[in-house]
């Protein structure tokens, strides 16, 4: 099971490492352990009784996420699987009693994976607005004159906006992931439990309303430089520090009531225990173990032995692309850092191109001959490039592409017009989750994900310019696409 998912560990441990949203991944599989650790009287009283038929189905459903996730190069997949794959294990070699049992150290590993990027990206607007409207209201009744609309909070000498990393869901989510283990083994009752966590992430929310105010009130004295650097990341611990200092004196509060109830949550089997009081070793049988064994080692030497994607190298590098396009004239520039966006690509290309009327636009391309968890075409990295991001037409005719992404992009400072697109040997794609099902079924059908990514970029200096697709961008594009063609499968 370990080197089968060893991958998949190894792209866990980058996850908690780069991104600040996870980096409470590293305690969250020692607290499961630890959870399960707690119940090793309760599973030794269990008895063994194998359910292969159902255990057989979570195994296979496992198994399928892991072979498309993994030459799909789509990790969240990948992760599903190893939050299937543990419980499919437990129910095949010894049943539903000693699943009932580990349910919550099984379902408490979802706090290590980034499943839940999808849903939490559709609530961030939400807890954005309600951090707003809580920092305007702390403002208001400290007497400061407030003027507040959606995310954007207006005092007299300064303009604050409630960004997505500001929404302070991930404070939130930490908040969960250690009020869960906390109240179950400490509370009797799940009402209870319930009501501590729920009251936790009211004072976590709140705290985040009180860390927009105090970043009004600091922008206020000291200027709008305070809003970040250290004092904006000093705030961030505040919250996480509000919320659990709260979470634990709730807790300690609520313990403090009167219980009819003996038992805490993880001793709550002792109450309806009829095994014997020192129940005796457990006969398992070799059998079920066997055969999960050999499906493990099967599935482990079919996807790394034949169903891995192939490396497709370019047959023109594009070091060799042109310089001289139209009228338009190319020189190398480093304009961008292409691998904070895109890291791990096989080739890139970064250059200017100019025209005779003084026009400019930034091309970047970068190659993936194959693509793995250090190296994607769609990643958290990319995130920014979809903060904003529109899909037009290119009228180009029968030339690719048909379709591009129009974004607005920050860059050392500058802010840019950006377009771009993805590019595989069957077409292109704008959408991320269509790149990823396009990953997937050429991995799974071709044996191969290669792919590359395009993007052309103009800096802007009016604000007048940022409705549409600008012409300079347009007419670049009109004379790149037919080299690109060449030179990209």
């Amino acid at each position: 099971f370990v080197l089968l998912y060893l991958t998949t560990f190894e792209w866990l441990f980058d996850q908690w490492l780069t991104d600040k949203a996870y980096s409470h991944g590293f305690i969250v599989p020692l607290i499961s352990l630890y959870l399960v650790w707690i119940k090793r009287e309760q599973l030794a009283s269990l008895k063994s009784s194998p359910r292969y038929l159902a255990g057989s189905l979570v195994l296979v459903v496992s198994g399928i996420l892991l072979l498309v996730g993994r030459v799909g190069a789509v990790i969240q997949v990948e992760s599903i699987s190893l939050l299937l794959m543990l419980p499919g294990v437990v129910l095949f070699v010894w049943g539903w009693s000693h699943l009932k049992a580990l349910v919550l150290p099984i379902f408490y590993l979802q706090f290590m994976v980034p499943w839940m990027d999808v849903f939490i990206e559709r609530i961030q607007w939400t807890f954005q607005l309600l951090s707003a409207e809580i920092g305007s209201w702390l403002l208001k009744v400290m007497g400061y004159s407030v003027y507040h609309t959606r995310t954007f909070i207006q005092l007299p000498d300064i303009t604050m906006e409630v960004a997505r990393a500001c929404s302070g869901i991930n404070f939130l989510i930490s908040v969960i992931a250690i009020g869960l283990p906390l109240v179950y083994l400490t509370q009797r009752t799940w009402l209870r439990g319930v009501g501590v966590v729920v009251a936790g992430c009211v004072i976590t929310v709140m705290a985040n309303g009180g860390r927009v105010a105090i970043a009004g009130i600091m922008g206020s004295h000291y200027g709008a430089e305070m809003l970040h650097g250290p004092g904006h990341i000093f705030r961030g611990w505040f919250v996480a520090q509000v919320g659990w200092i709260g979470l634990f004196l709730i807790n300690w509060a609520v313990l403090k009531l009167p219980c009819r109830y003996e038992y805490r949550l993880y001793e709550r089997w002792k109450k309806s225990r009829t095994v014997r009081e020192k129940a005796g070793t457990q006969n398992v049988s070799a059998r079920p173990i066997a055969i999960v064994l050999l499906l493990l080692l099967g599935l482990g030497i079919y996807i790394h032995g034949f169903a891995m994607p192939r490396d497709i190298p370019l047959k023109r590098v594009l070091t060799a692309f042109p310089y001289s396009i139209g009228n338009w004239n190319g020189s190398e520039s480093k304009w961008m850092k292409g691998e904070e966006l895109f890291p791990g690509a096989d080739s890139q290309l970064t250059r200017t191109y100019r025209n005779k009327s003084g026009g400019e636009v930034h091309l970047y391309v970068c190659y993936f001959e194959s693509q793995g968890w250090e190296k994607r075409l769609i990643s958290f990295h990319d995130k920014p490039l979809f903060k904003s991001v529109k899909v037009f037409a290119t009228e180009l005719g029968e030339v690719r592409p048909q379709t591009v992404n129009r974004s607005l992009l920050i860059i050392d400072r500058t802010r840019y017009e950006i377009v771009f697109w993805y590019r595989f040997p069957s077409g292109d794609l704008t959408g991320r989750r269509d790149t990823k099902l396009k990953t997937i079924s050429d991995a799974l059908i071709h044996r191969r994900n290669n792919g590359a990514v395009i993007l052309l970029a103009k800096p802007l200096y009016n604000r007048s310019e940022e409705a549409s697709v600008s012409g300079e961008i347009k007419d670049f594009l009109s004379a790149v696409a037919p080299a690109l063609c060449e030179y990209l499968p």
